[in-house]
């Protein structure tokens, strides 16, 4: 059967027609998969998971690496906030629709990066020191352990620094001694001392060397008493009244046990408030218990009862050479209220 030329030109033409067809929709589809493969025809958002996220993730880590447009995520298959994050910033930097959201658009840019270099993994962070580590937490009287232990270390290097010979055992027990030392070295720095080891107080530890001691050195650690000389009245009484109740206190317990170190029977009142009976305790460790020493109420006493055996004794010479046994008895009863008045 002979076919004449129009006849063979329209059988040509199907084949030619077919072939371009499929090979349009093979172009389509080619673009739409790119190096990405199949993953690339879905659309996937916060709460997506599995092999194309992971795919996604590294292509995101390429364009925000390409961009500048900040961190690298991981790339674990799981679509999350941060994931969400990282597609917005590398849509806002392409210059696309920033809804964090990987469809068709956001696709096209990420295949762009599918032949680029791996994205290089963000540096990690230098590893905190163990001062570093423990200067994060807040210690107080009654906590224990190794940050303690170091704490203990620096408020010793900051006592050194101030001046101040006392030691605290190095010992992971935060306890009196300690607080009484952190309090010294906060009022030595200007800071609040509140014997508590917090952010503010770290910073200013962290400027000292660590200084260990197995034992408390010195008498107990206080900051230091009012150095006013012994006085009488009001000077006296306002000798330590710019000082803390906390920190007199502290002075007062550092006083007493100065006096029982050195055999003195002397004790002062341990409750916050400088007067003149903490200034004498003051200057009876320093200089041992003299009468410039003595409390003022001490010194009454001691007068009261100088003037009384003075009236007894005159009492009883006058009984004795002038009056009978009998009238004893009476003159007692008379003399008793007078002499009573007279000490008065």
């Amino acid at each position: 059967m002979r076919l004449n030329q129009k006849g063979l030109s329209h059988h040509l033409i199907l084949p030619v027609i077919v072939v371009l067809a499929v090979g349009s929709i093979g172009a389509y589809i080619l673009n739409r998969s790119g190096a990405t493969g199949g993953c690339s025809s879905n659309t996937y958002s916060q709460g997506s998971s599995g092999a194309c996220v992971a795919e996604l993730q590294r292509l995101t880590n390429k364009c925000v690496a390409a961009k500048g447009a900040g961190a690298a995520i991981s790339a674990d298959g799981a679509f999350g906030p941060i994931t969400k994050s990282a597609v917005i910033r590398c849509q806002q930097a392409s210059g696309i629709g920033a809804d964090g959201i990987v469809g068709p658009q956001t696709w096209r840019v990420l295949d762009s990066y599918a032949s680029a270099a791996p994205a290089s993994a963000p540096a990690a962070a230098p590893a905190l020191s163990a001062e570093q580590t423990c200067a994060k937490s807040t210690f107080g009287q009654g906590t224990n352990g190794s940050c303690v232990t170091i704490l203990q270390q620096k408020v010793n290097g900051c006592l050194a620094a101030a001046g101040n010979s006392t030691r605290i055992a190095t010992d992971g027990a935060f306890g009196q001694m300690t607080k009484n030392a952190v309090i010294a070295c906060q009022q030595a720095n200007g800071i609040g001392a509140d014997g508590i080891v917090g952010p503010q107080t770290w910073g200013v530890l962290m400027k000292y060397g660590s200084v260990s001691s197995t034992s408390n050195a010195g008498a107990p650690v206080a900051p230091s008493a009012p150095s006013a000389p012994a006085a009488t009245g009001n000077s006296a009484k306002s000798a330590g009244a710019s000082s803390s109740s906390s920190s007199v206190l502290a002075t007062q317990q550092r006083i007493n046990a100065c006096l029982r170190s050195k055999g003195i029977s002397l004790r002062i009142a341990e409750d916050g408030v400088w007067g003149p009976q903490s200034q004498a305790g003051q200057n009876a460790c320093n200089q041992g218990l003299t009468t410039a020493a003595k409390t003022s109420s001490q010194q009454r006493a001691e007068a009261t009862a100088e003037k009384k055996a003075i009236v007894a004794e005159k009492k009883q010479s006058f009984v004795q050479k002038y009056i009978s046994q009998p009238a004893k008895t009476v003159l007692e009863k008379v003399t008793g209220p007078i002499s009573a008045w007279i000490i008065d």
